[in-house]
């Protein structure tokens, strides 16, 4: 089997031109991946806002605390969702560093 610079020179490609790209894919996925999550934790705490302004003055504790109950659900998922948001920040920035300081070299 060819390792990965036999290859790229039998075929004539920049080995530099391509490792540039792949980690440049990386950060660009990486920050794609934050910012789903980031609409995510979005519209988790917005849909647990939601759930707390449905109450009514006429409601009953059992009625209310099932409304809170779906409200705090909604709320940890949104957290959970912001933590996989600053996870795919952390890498994405992490990704460009090596990329920067690669091409010092």
């Amino acid at each position: 089997m060819k390792s990965f610079k036999e290859f790229t020179s039998s075929q004539g490609l920049d080995e530099g031109l391509i490792r540039s790209g792949i980690r440049t894919g990386s950060v660009l996925s990486h920050a794609r991946r934050a910012k789903t999550a980031g609409d995510k934790a979005g519209a988790a705490f917005e849909r647990g806002r939601t759930v707390l302004k449905r109450g009514q003055a006429d409601e009953g504790t059992s009625d209310r605390l099932k409304r809170l109950e779906t409200a705090l659900d909604a709320s940890l998922i949104g957290h959970i969702h912001t933590r996989n948001q600053i996870g795919s920040l952390v890498a994405a920035v992490v990704a460009g560093q090596i990329m920067r300081r690669k091409q010092r070299r």
